[in-house]
């Protein structure tokens, strides 16, 4: 086991893949007072990942609840509708949405109202929905750790030639502070917090990305060497992905601040949201009725295929 371990770990940092021509790893061996970074100090992210899970399950739990609820964010119980295999059947493998023709075939086949129909699939698609407290769990956290990671960046890299990179992970923070604003209903604030992540947005990522990271990355490793290895194709490929997606956000992000301008509307067309779902006792009532009559029930019902 352990001559495999070692065989594949050599196909792995072989250095053809990560090293130009006449250059190996020995020539990157600790020497005259320079340190070198060290391809296994890779391993440590392991044990770091699952700290960082344990970090978050605390700051999510004892933390971002608790400033929830200072801000006036409560934890909405969803309600679930009654068990019908024949709409579940449908939510899944056909359609969310269904059109009204669907819907009132969907109601003759489980002998129960239209209305009943559309409330059991308004209730299923807001159970795929996270309630607007756990949003605000995962935004807190992204602020949490975007703002750490900045903070950390202006500690250990103020001084380095690198220096602006960590602008990359400035750029997440406002944004979820924004969206955390935004679930608590302070608009003002959310807008303005979005306005500083927008501005942030196209400076770093179409601004200074492409033509401060990029340019190093194609252009700069070519002055040392002629023939890129294949590490160079690898980690650019990437990169220009990164770019391209980008690119996708800032037009989407201009789309919003566009809408914003002329019609005062900060939302994003990607976002779900909850849909109302007003319920009496009489609704509630009705509906076991249809369960116990076959809208909820009957796998006979099963075989009769989708409408």
């Amino acid at each position: 086991m352990a001559h495999i371990l070692k065989t594949l770990n050599s196909w792995f940092w072989w250095e053809n893949i990560w090293m130009p021509i006449n250059c190996t790893w020995a020539d990157f061996v600790d020497r005259d007072g320079l340190v070198f970074p060290k391809p296994q100090q890779l391993y440590v992210t392991i044990p770091y990942a699952f700290v960082l899970l344990i970090i978050r399950f605390f700051t999510e739990r004892y933390v971002a609840i608790p400033l929830a609820k200072a801000l006036g964010i409560k934890n909405v119980r969803r309600v679930k509708p009654q068990p019908n295999p024949v709409l579940e059947s449908y939510f899944r493998e056909c359609s969310r949405h269904p059109s009204q023709s669907e819907i009132q075939g969907l109601a003759k086949k489980c002998n129960c109202t239209v209305h009943l129909v559309e409330k059991w699939f308004r209730r299923r698609r807001n159970l795929e929905i996270p309630t607007v407290l756990r949003k605000f769990q995962e935004a807190f956290w992204r602020f949490s750790f975007y703002f750490a990671s900045s903070i950390a960046g202006f500690i250990f890299l103020y001084d380095k030639p690198w220096f602006y990179d960590i602008w990359q992970t400035w750029v997440g923070y406002p944004f979820q502070a924004a969206k955390m604003f935004n679930y608590a209903r302070w608009e003002k604030t959310c807008n303005m917090l979005f306005f500083i992540f927008s501005i942030a947005f196209f400076i770093t990522r179409i601004i200074l990305f492409p033509f401060w990271i990029l340019r190093a990355t194609l252009y700069q490793p070519t002055f040392y060497s002629t023939t890129p290895v294949i590490a160079y194709f690898l980690f650019n490929g990437q990169l220009l992905i990164l770019q391209g997606l980008h690119l996708y956000w800032g037009y989407l992000i201009f789309k919003i601040l566009k809408r914003f301008i002329f019609l005062k509307d900060l939302k994003d067309d990607r976002s779900d949201e909850e849909e109302e779902d007003s319920v009496t006792d009489n609704e509630e009532e009705s509906t076991k009725n249809s369960n116990k009559n076959g809208c909820g029930s009957g796998k006979h019902l099963l075989t009769s295929g989708h409408h």
